[in-house]
């Protein structure tokens, strides 16, 4: 059972579906300082949800979606179902996400994202197994590209 199926069913979670699920969801983001340009690359969301108490949120697409942010010259690919659990500065126990270098020969999931605002200028970490990670400029995630 997906992490969606089982989120949902919790008497406490917040569901949207449609159009309203990427603006509620961009919004959180920013609630918890993280920047929303990490997930505007999404497309034709159908529906997500959140439970508060725990900081879980999920987003539901109509198929996956493969983007380039230019700035940090990193490509993404964002599956048909992202989850994770936020925190202040901090998004963790991400599924759904991969990303690689333009010299990487492969995609590695990406499983928590960490924002240092004390940094000049902020810094966003992006974290995988075995600390593989890379860092850039806050700003490089503040829109789309």
């Amino acid at each position: 059972m997906s992490v969606r199926a089982v989120m949902s069913k919790r008497e406490d979670a917040v569901i949207f579906k449609g159009d309203e699920t990427l603006d509620k969801a961009l919004e959180l983001l920013e609630t918890y300082g993280i920047p929303k340009g990490l997930l505007m690359p999404l497309e034709n969301v159908e529906d997500g949800g959140g439970v508060e108490a725990t900081g879980d949120i999920w987003l539901k697409q109509k198929g996956g979606v493969k983007h380039h942010f230019k700035r940090a010259d990193s490509f993404v690919q964002y599956s048909t179902e992202i989850s994770c659990q936020l925190e202040k500065n901090k998004m963790k126990n991400i599924k759904g996400v991969k990303a690689k270098k333009r010299h990487m020969p492969f995609y590695v999931p990406v499983r928590e994202i960490v924002v240092d605002e004390e940094a000049t200028p902020p810094k966003v970490y992006f974290k995988s197994y075995a600390n593989l990670g890379e860092c850039f400029p806050a700003e490089y995630f503040n829109s789309k590209d």
